[in-house]
């Protein structure tokens, strides 16, 4: 109880100045204190004993509704809490139906699944979210046979998809999509591929067609190559070419595992000019997962050196664009020019290389940057291609270049190193963004093999970088030190070069 004691007390307990050192215990008590100086009157005093005190928690008859026998077997008490208990209870219980069905199949197919059933007909969004978890949980870990989940808890989830509240239709259309992969045929053709076309018209909500979107890729691996180009092919295209940016965007997540079911030769002429105007799509998120699509399906072209110049295309217009969409770009340039080196003539591989050069340049601010650990202070060679606010991004696109070193060294070959990528590697190496210097640190082991017995070219850069002062550098560099130092002493060996001294570690 917070009293005012300025209106309470009077008397020389409420007049003593404040001393330095003063205690409670040297007040006087009796004086300030005293039945002829307190305002607290033996009325007042009685008053504030009979106070109640404030309840807090649940009342006894609310616990009293939340105990449960405890001689009730684990099905008795799951299908009485259902029945009767109450939400926070039935979302527990819930939670472990698939122990249930792993701990005693019959009884909680016979007596679980029809309760639970009837709950949902009227249960909160909460209990949905749980069963629909529950199922997921049932058909990943095959805790029952395909035919029992298509007969007793696919209807289920099939009827709940439609539902009018987005948060149960979405957790229960979750866990259609996870079911998929292990549904038979029949199954899919007779149950799901109906929804398909209903869930993908343009009148239906975002989260609908998102959901026909991933069962068009999840189902397109289950069937015949003329069956998906007739069935299945109409409407991915209609949903690469939706007014939505995420549903576009979904279905070109699809677009792989559709091109797989196609083939190489159906999947060069009807996916790929898909890919290609996702990829020129005028929202960024579609065209970062176009372009993460068309990676993953070159080595499913039947003709991918034509791919070169639009790619090229592609790059150029990131450079101008100066968007989110550039580090994107970046990462994938390593896998791109390694997966199409060899289709690739001279001038477009140096076309890909200046690119690369370039992007390892990027930088929104000139300046200098204090080394780390005692080397001074090291000039940054920039290549300004936006405003300062974009300094984050281009520190992004760099990274990613570093990330890829190992890729353009496989790309280009260890012997034109000293000629086209040293530099790269000295000023990525020497980077003022610490995420940079440690993602050079942590693919150190893979430059130092790859380049083999040349490896003591970067050994300099290696000793500047153990000296860094940056922690998440030097834990980069722990995780290989042993492989590094053991490449430099083979080298050094071979060459008959003096190795690196101790004292440098």
């Amino acid at each position: 109880v917070r009293f005012n004691w300025n209106r309470r007390c009077h008397g020389a307990a409420v007049n003593t100045p404040y001393r330095p050192g003063f205690r409670v215990a040297d007040m006087d008590w009796e004086r300030g204190f005293s039945s002829e100086s307190a305002m607290i009157g033996e009325k007042e005093m009685e008053e504030f004993r009979s106070e109640k005190s404030v309840t807090v928690g649940k009342s006894p008859e609310e616990i009293e509704k939340l105990v449960v026998d405890e001689s009730l077997s684990e099905v008795e008490r799951t299908c009485l809490l259902i029945s009767t208990g109450q939400d926070v209870q039935r979302v527990c219980v819930i939670s472990h139906i698939p122990d249930l069905f792993r701990s005693d199949f019959t009884a909680c197919h016979s007596q679980v699944l029809p309760k639970l059933e009837c709950l949902l007909r009227s249960a909160s969004a909460e209990v949905h979210v749980a069963a629909s978890e529950a199922f997921a949980t049932v058909i990943q870990k095959q805790l029952v046979e395909e035919y029992v989940f298509s007969s007793s808890l696919l209807p289920t989830v099939l009827t709940f998809i439609h539902d009018k509240d987005s948060t149960i239709a979405s957790a229960w259309q979750e866990t259609l999509v996870i079911s998929l992969p292990y549904l038979s045929k029949d199954v899919i053709r007779k149950e799901v591929l109906c929804l398909v076309v209903t869930k993908g018209l343009l009148s239906q909500s975002v989260s609908s067609k998102k959901t026909s979107c991933k069962i068009v890729g999840r189902v397109s691996t289950k069937f015949e190559p003329f069956w998906v180009k007739r069935e299945l092919l109409p409407l991915a295209t209609t949903l690469c070419q939706d007014i939505d940016q995420d549903v576009r965007a979904c279905m070109c997540c699809e677009l792989y595992p559709l091109a797989e079911a196609l083939g190489k030769d159906l999947a060069s002429s009807l996916i790929l000019p898909e890919v290609l105007e996702l990829a020129n799509d005028e929202e960024c998120v579609v065209r970062t997962v176009a372009v993460e699509t068309l990676a993953e399906v070159v080595p499913l072209l039947t003709h991918p050196e034509d791919l070169v110049p639009l790619l090229q295309k592609l790059y150029m217009e990131a450079l101008q664009r100066e968007d989110s969409f550039l580090p994107v770009m970046s990462k994938l340039l390593g896998k791109l020019c390694y997966l199409l080196k060899d289709v690739m003539s001279d001038e477009e591989k140096l076309w890909f290389l200046t690119c690369y050069q370039k992007m390892c340049l990027l930088s929104s601010q000139k300046g200098r940057c204090a080394s780390a650990g005692g080397s001074g202070l090291r000039a940054l060679s920039t290549l300004s291609l936006g405003p300062p606010h974009e300094a984050k991004m281009e520190s992004e696109c760099r990274r990613m270049c570093a990330y890829n070193f190992p890729a353009m060294l496989l790309f280009i070959g260890q012997e034109a190193f000293d000629e086209q990528l040293s530099t790269s590697f000295a000023s990525l190496a020497s980077d003022c963004d610490p995420l940079v210097r440690k993602t050079v640190a942590s693919c150190f082991h893979e430059v130092v093999k790859l380049l083999d017995k040349s490896c003591l070219k970067v050994s300099s850069h290696y000793q500047n970088l153990l000296k860094d002062n940056s922690s998440e550098v030097l834990i980069g560099l722990i995780d290989h030190l042993p492989q590094v130092v053991e490449a430099f002493a083979n080298a050094s060996s071979d060459t008959k070069v003096p190795a690196m001294p101790c004292s440098e570690l």
